[in-house]
């Protein structure tokens, strides 16, 4: 089965629980509340569901278990889940309908997160309610214990399903559906019978509407003093109070009474006292013997009104002059916001709202702040933070970090010059350059292999130059403010090679050429540039016309077979250029009343057998046969239905072409 993601409790309390509160159940509803209460008066509740849950789990073990026809009564904005996905391991490895359940358990392996058990209500006990995408014979049996049931097996994997009565037990293994039949048949102890820990953390919230019990608290323990062995459990809950109100809760239970003291009551209540003040009302933290319990609730109205306001942000620095006082910045998005709502942050410091603000009691898209000139640096990293009924955001950036450097690179010396082209001077004793091997990203760790500060002791003023020397292809020149790397880069540039190849291809006559372009006048080595098919060097090569290559020398060869991979080098194995010799198209999607429709606009008749279409959308990629829509070949001009019934709300799909595995068009609809 697909395993179910690990929560993290503390750390991020409320978020957590307003978010995600029932381990591996979900509940995300798009349409209108009910009038709470389920449907149907004979489902089978949670509290039986736990009759069927047997103790036989080797590992620790997380218990949850959801009232899903109360969770439904709660009017949660768009995308806002109660929960993880319902069943996201039972139900999506046999492909059925979450909301067709209205109450569930779900048992999951501490150790490897997998999910041994998910415990169902059925209607009326028809496994056909929950539209199981997987083709389920199920076979009627009779268990030793004396307990008839329906079996069935899962077509690609050992997953095993059990009817009994108005309840589904979807397992990973025989012997676990055995253990639960054993259980319900012969009496045997459940899991909570044998496992007090989890039945006392349970009882605690046993009015809640999702509860959750975890006796593996390693990763859940609160970030002071206490560790693993200090707490048996931690149990979560959440409760509808109404339609427009939740009650969340936390239980610990801490392995000794001795170990609620008043600095232990304090560090929970500065933990909660750093959460967003939008989660609800104040939360309050209870004591009894060893337990701790921190409860609050949820303002689902102020939470719907927040899904709808797009909280400013988007930081753009308007022109300025380096001798004004102040520096203005311009919102590029928002809806109008009071300002005493929102808190701006300067490296991570706090900035005088009367400053930003200006006399401003709200603002939004298109408005400006100002902080004070002396506070402006290159990269200044800036938080926008907002905080109100319902309101939760916090939007970082960092600005003024576009400067004009211009680097040009000698091959022949093999040296680089740096020339400022700014007006704003910087300082130039926090300026430094640094030389990397190879390309960066955020995720390289290199250290450069040379670093200097070549402007120390004075200002760095439009025109100031520096040269480095000793720089060979491939290799990265960074100018960083204090320190030369990719998060403190004011600009860089990775050394090419001079010279950049122009590929064309004409599919018809398989006639390749390459041309190579350079800046200015100046001729290279023709020995220096190599053109290679499928790695293996071309038949004509530039240097067979002469000693040197300038701005527009042109190869030209032909009967290059479709499909064949292009690469210009240069000095022996540095990759400038490449391409793959396929046809040059152009394609068009469009929606067409609900259907995905892709035009062959531009481009010569291709054969259907070597085209694939891919559609991209929802997170999922969808191969399409054109050889089912089209026939031998695709001609210019002609329309294809490529999906029907598609919905653009949540995502625009895209589509691309190709041939023989090559792309060789892409298209996204307006929609």
């Amino acid at each position: 089965m697909d395993d179910c993601p690990r929560r993290t409790l503390l750390g991020g309390i409320g978020a957590t629980v307003a978010a995600t509160t029932a381990g591996c159940l979900s509940l995300t509803d798009d349409s209108a509340p009910s009038d709470g209460g389920s449907e149907d008066d004979d489902d089978v509740d949670v509290e039986t569901l736990f009759e069927y849950v047997p103790d036989a789990f080797d590992s620790e073990i997380t218990l949850t278990a959801a009232d899903i026809d109360r969770l439904e009564t709660a009017d949660t904005p768009d995308g806002y889940g109660l929960a993880f996905g319902l069943g996201t391991a039972a139900l999506q490895e046999w492909g059925g309908n979450a909301d067709a359940v209205s109450s569930g358990i779900v048992v999951e392996d501490a150790d490897d997160f997998s999910v041994p058990l998910t415990v169902i209500s059925l209607e009326d006990g028809d496994l056909d309610a929950l539209d199981l995408e997987t083709d389920v014979s199920l076979e009627s049996k009779d268990h030793d214990s004396g307990v008839s049931y329906e079996y069935g097996t899962h077509d690609d994997s050992d997953d095993i399903v059990a009817v009994v009565d108005d309840v589904a037990l979807f397992a990973e293994s025989e012997s676990t559906i055995d253990a639960a039949l054993e259980t319900v048949g012969d009496d045997e102890p459940t899991l909570l019978d044998e496992e007090p820990a989890l039945s006392e953390g349970l009882d605690y919230i046993s009015d809640a509407d999702t509860r959750t019990a975890i006796t593996d608290v390693d990763d859940e323990v609160p970030e002071f003093d206490l560790d693993g062995d200090d707490i048996d459990y931690v149990a979560f809950a959440t409760t509808v109070v109404d339609a427009d109100t939740l009650e969340h809760t936390y239980v610990y239970g801490l392995a000794s009474e001795s170990l609620v003291t008043d600095e232990i009551v304090s560090a929970f209540e500065a933990e909660l006292a750093q959460e967003p003040a939008h989660l609800g009302d104040e939360p309050t933290i209870e004591t009894d013997d060893n337990v701790v319990t921190l409860s609050w609730t949820t303002d689902l109205e102020a939470q719907r009104q927040a899904a709808d306001h797009d909280s400013p942000s988007g930081l753009q620095v308007e022109s300025f002059d380096p001798d004004d006082e102040y520096v203005h910045v311009r919102f590029t998005s928002g809806d109008p916001t009071p300002v005493d709502e929102l808190t701006i942050e300067l490296e991570d410091e706090e900035y005088d709202e009367e400053i930003w603000a200006d006399g401003q009691t709200e603002v939004g898209e298109d408005d400006t702040i100002r902080f004070e000139m002396d506070v402006l640096e290159p990269n200044l990293s800036v938080t926008v933070s907002h905080e109100g009924d319902g309101f939760g955001s916090s939007f970082g950036t960092t600005i003024f970090n576009n400067f004009v450097f211009d680097f040009q690179y000698d091959a022949n010396a093999e040296a680089m010059t740096i020339r400022y082209e700014d007006e704003y001077a910087l300082d130039g004793d926090k300026l430094a350059v640094g030389v990397y091997d190879g390309e960066l990203n955020f995720d390289s760790e290199d250290d450069p292999v040379t670093s200097e500060t070549p402007w120390e002791g004075a200002a760095l003023e439009e025109g100031d130059e520096v040269t480095l020397e000793s720089l060979e292809p491939g290799q990265t020149v960074v100018v960083g403010w204090e320190d030369p790397t990719i998060e403190n880069s004011l600009a860089q540039r990775t050394v090419q090679p001079p010279g950049v190849p122009l590929i064309e291809y004409e599919y018809e006559t398989n006639r390749l050429t390459v041309e190579l372009t350079f800046e200015g006048d100046d001729s290279e080595p023709a020995d220096d540039y190599e053109l290679r098919i499928d790695d293996e060097p071309a038949s004509t090569q530039w240097s067979d016309d002469g000693d040197t290559v300038s701005d527009g020398s042109t190869l030209t060869l032909d009967d290059v077979e479709t499909g064949a991979q292009i690469g210009v080098f240069w000095d022996g194995d540095f990759h400038i250029g490449g391409s793959s010799a396929v046809p040059s198209v152009d394609i068009v999607a469009e929606i067409d009343g609900d259907a995905l429709v892709l035009e062959y606009e531009d481009g010569p008749s291709l054969p259907v057998s070597s085209l694939e279409v891919d559609v991209f959308g929802d997170g999922e990629t969808t191969e399409i046969d054109l050889e089912e829509e089209v026939d031998e070949t695709f001609e210019e001009g002609e329309r294809v239905t490529l999906m029907e019934n598609v919905e653009t709300e949540q995502m625009t799909p895209s589509v691309s072409l190709r041939y023989d595995g090559n792309v060789i068009g892409s298209a996204f609809p307006d929609v």
